[in-house]
């Protein structure tokens, strides 16, 4: 009976260990085949299918010890490459480089815009002359040649003549209040408007380089149309630069000087200094005088009346505002300085970069026409 039921049991357990293998053998096939139709594209029929082969595959991975990781493989991220990376960098400096170049070539193309229009010709009517002096419209030769229009006021013999010149991009009508103080203390007086400047022709203005020229001519048209007289001029920042420059071959009796610049170079850098600001009006400057020098060949070296001062023997009257930011203060007392005669300094208080015979109407009209009383009438020691 032992024997029976032994053999019974064991015949069970091989039957129950043939039925594990041929199903392990059978599920073994099916999971091939799944994967074989997954990777042909084959669509999966049925949830059945989907919970089948995600629990076979699940236990094929415990069966074989698979990382868990690996079981939902991903692509390995790729490397990046120094090749790109340098690349990358290359476009970014060429691309600041572009930019660079094109904020260089804005700046020069303003700088271009500013020197030419400041050059450009000022021209206007100025109609008929003031009033009440006997003043009649004359034409001035410059030492050029070139025409100038003008106004011109006969004086009464031995008070002297006295040769009126304009600031930059203005004409003889700012010389009006002028002309008539000075005429009506007796002097011949001639006031003209500088070459592109007013009614008079030009093709542009030169920062003082030919306006010199004009000064020269007028000085000797004025000289002949009254002779025997001393000889003064009043110039007003262009024009006392202009003025002191041709003091080189045509000097004057005296000279009272407004506003005038030193030198080219200071001047531009303070016009771009109150512009732009301090810092960045010196930085600029340089770039400024190399564009404009190319532009009308004018150097900075030719354009310093300080130097032409400083040789003139004269009695000179040196006159600025206290608060002139283009000219200023200390430029004006370097002017009045660098004077080697008779000089006089008178620095006008809260006037800036203005019309001094308007800013301080009261004072100009007793200060300038006694300055010029003591120095060209003949009637009159001079001091």
């Amino acid at each position: 009976m032992r024997l029976a039921t032994a053999s019974t049991t064991a015949r069970a357990s091989m039957s129950i260990c043939c039925m594990a293998s041929i199903a392990a053998s059978g599920r073994d096939d099916r999971l091939r085949a799944v994967r074989a139709r997954h990777a042909s594209g084959t669509p999966m029929r049925g949830l059945g299918s989907s919970v089948w082969m995600a629990r076979s595959m699940g236990s094929r991975a415990k069966r074989d010890g698979w990382p868990r990781d690996q079981r939902a493989r991903r692509p390995a991220p790729v490397p990046s490459r120094p090749v790109l990376r340098g690349r990358s960098a290359m476009i970014a400096l060429l691309a600041l480089a572009a930019v660079l170049v094109t904020l260089l070539l804005s700046a020069v193309t303003a700088g271009a815009v500013a020197v030419r229009g400041m050059a450009s010709p000022a021209r206007a009517v100025v109609g008929p002359p003031p009033e009440g002096i006997g003043a009649r419209a004359v034409t001035v030769p410059s030492a050029t040649g070139q025409a100038l229009a003008g106004w011109y006021a006969p004086g009464r013999p031995g008070q002297g003549a006295v040769l009126l010149l304009h600031g930059i991009r203005a004409d003889r009508r700012m010389l009006a209040s002028r002309m008539v103080l000075l005429a009506r203390a007796g002097m011949a007086v001639l006031a003209v408007d500088f070459r592109a400047h007013g009614e008079s022709p030009g093709r542009s203005i030169t920062f003082g380089h030919l306006e010199a020229r004009d000064a020269e001519g007028a000085l000797a048209w004025l000289r002949a149309a009254a002779p025997g007289e001393r000889v003064g001029a009043v110039g007003i920042s262009l024009g006392g630069a202009a003025l002191l420059l041709a003091s080189r071959t045509a000097p004057v009796d005296a000279m009272v000087l407004e506003s005038v610049f030193p030198d080219i170079r200071a001047a531009v850098v303070n016009r771009l200094a109150v512009a732009l600001g301090a810092r960045l009006g010196h930085a600029v400057a340089p770039a400024f005088l190399a564009i404009g020098t190319g532009l009308t060949g004018l150097r900075p070296a030719d354009l310093r009346p300080i130097e032409a001062l400083a040789r003139y023997p004269g009695p000179v009257l040196v006159a600025s505002g206290a608060r002139d930011r283009a000219t200023t203060p200390s430029e004006t007392r370097a002017l009045h300085a660098a004077a080697p005669g008779p000089k006089e300094l008178w620095l006008v208080d809260g006037a800036g970069h203005v019309d001094l015979a308007g800013a301080a109407a009261s004072d100009y009209e007793e200060r300038v026409p006694a300055f010029l009383a003591r120095h060209l009438h003949r009637n009159l020691p001079c001091a």
